[in-house]
């Protein structure tokens, strides 16, 4: 997902991880402390996301890109295609590509800036399954179910709910849920050693 930009309306501000996305990396003089269902996050770098847009929270850690809607309704008009499912981010007066940012089944809107509009988001679901046998990929399954059943605590904390055997008759193992929130996080990168 470090490839991807998501256009949010929740979120008040901008965030980035990939540094092929920005320009101008820069420490901030105030921190920003990022709350989430993952828990909290420190984020002390700015970045330039584009010529006359308001700079961008910038962090290697975060697990995919944000724009915020509140920052991009400044510079362009945005619609909402609801036939299509997505945002369009009208750039073609400025000599600029259209961005349509589609809605995914979790009801996030995304835009990959490497493929075409004819970008298939179960393309990529299904190259991150790839590295994994059959009984791995059900596993991770009822792992992601478990753990959006639990309300989406914490990596740590959920791992600990297992480990820690929390959950009476849990079918789910703790290599279950680091299959799952590999997949979550790393897409179709190769696995870690």
């Amino acid at each position: 997902m470090v490839s991807f930009r998501s256009l949010t309306c929740a979120s008040t501000m901008s965030l980035f991880c990939n540094t092929k996305l920005v320009t101008n990396i820069r420490g901030s003089d105030e921190p920003l402390t990022l709350q989430s269902n993952g828990g909290l996050m420190q984020v002390t770098q700015l970045a330039d996301i584009g010529k006359d847009q308001p700079p961008a929270w910038f962090s290697t850690k975060a697990i995919t890109n944000i724009l915020s809607l509140k920052d991009v309704i400044h510079l362009y008009e945005v619609t909402y295609d609801c036939r299509e499912q997505c945002f369009i981010i009208w750039r073609e007066d400025r000599g600029l590509p259209n961005m349509m940012f589609r809605m995914h089944s979790s009801g996030l809107h995304y835009y990959d800036p490497r493929s075409s509009e004819d970008f298939s988001f179960v393309s990529t679901v299904e190259s991150n399954k790839l590295p994994f046998t059959k009984q791995q990929i059900l596993g991770a399954e009822q792992a992601q179910n478990l753990y959006a059943g639990l309300g989406f605590p914490s990596n740590t904390d959920f791992k600990w709910m297992l480990q820690s055997n929390q959950i009476k008759d849990c079918p789910v193992s703790l290599q279950d849920a680091e299959v799952a929130a590999w997949q979550r996080r790393f897409g179709d990168r190769a696995l870690p050693h």
